[in-house]
């Protein structure tokens, strides 16, 4: 079974293509959507066999670009006509943990399961509905590097004209998912713009768009809530920690694929450590045992 994986990345060319150089599997085609703000000719001189998206928009964090980006992608791989079993999607600023022939393996046993990260904004509580209603309710715009909340939204509804509100999940930007269900990601943009147009003025939309979406299509039951990442959020709830050497036993230890997220400049000798462990470890599934919050 053939994979891509997609990388979003925005700086760090030169990490970009050790990211790239790690990665390189005969079962795995590389995918790279590089943010329309930076030099695109740096990305591809440090890794000049990957596939680079040939659409890039201006990416803003927060942003409804984020999902843009990230649709135009997954178009672009779908447009190949290869039968990729899964894309997995991943940043820049990732760094595999385990062998390819690791992840192929656990992929081929568990095809079909969605692996996204997800959990139900269901309203328990004052501060919970003012948090999601900040977010979702209302229409923001990117203002000289801020954002304002000027107008209602319908993100919390599910159709313009109805009333009933629509279930909204939570969870990570990166995921795991069969090409079957990236055609369907596809194809319900296509079919629903007035649910995608809901989505352009909210705040964070890359939280709860493809979880949201993908709870309340046939691809429900499949959804398994793991995404295979070492993520530490213990520097706080807006970003990540990022990981270094310090981290190096906690990682190995976790099972999961994938580390987010790193920096060379920062501290190369922790992706030495993790080169050298894939190096001398015997490819062998392992179960993820570190919950996903986020």
């Amino acid at each position: 079974m053939r994979h891509a994986i997609l990388i979003h990345a925005h700086r760090f060319p030169e990490q970009f293509g050790r990211l790239c150089s790690a990665i390189r599997h005969p079962d795995f085609d590389i995918y790279a959507n590089i943010d329309a703000k930076s030099d695109i000719e740096t990305f591809r001189r440090e890794a000049p066999t990957v596939q680079f998206v040939s659409k890039r928009t201006n990416i803003k964090w927060g942003h409804w670009s984020q999902v843009k980006a990230t649709i135009d992608s997954l178009k672009e791989i779908v447009g190949s006509g290869k039968d990729y079993g899964y894309v997995l999607f991943i940043s820049g600023q990732d760094y595999p943990i385990c062998p390819l022939d690791e992840m192929e393996e656990t992929l081929r046993q568990r095809y079909r399961q969605e692996f996204i990260g997800s959990s139900s904004c269901v309203i328990t509580d004052r501060k919970q509905y003012r948090h999601l209603e900040m977010r979702y309710t209302k229409r923001w715009v990117h203002f000289k590097n801020k954002y304002l909340a000027i107008l209602p939204n319908m993100v919390l509804r599910l159709l313009p004209d109805q009333k009933q509100y629509y279930p909204l999940y939570k969870g990570s930007q990166w995921w795991n998912l069969t090409l079957e269900c990236v055609r369907y990601i596809i194809a319900f943009c296509e079919a629903n713009p007035h649910i995608v147009q809901s989505y352009r003025h909210s705040l964070c939309p890359d939280e709860i768009f493809f979880q949201s979406m993908l709870h309340a299509s046939p691809f429900k039951e499949r959804l398994v809530n793991h995404i295979f990442r070492y993520i530490d959020w213990s520097d706080g709830p807006t970003s990540p920690k990022t990981l270094d050497s310090s981290d190096y036993e906690a990682i190995v230890n976790s099972g999961a694929w994938f580390a987010r997220k790193v920096d060379m400049q920062k501290d190369s000798r922790l992706l030495d450590m993790l080169d050298k462990n894939i190096a001398s470890k015997p490819s062998k599934p392992k179960i993820f045992n570190q919950p996903i919050c986020r």
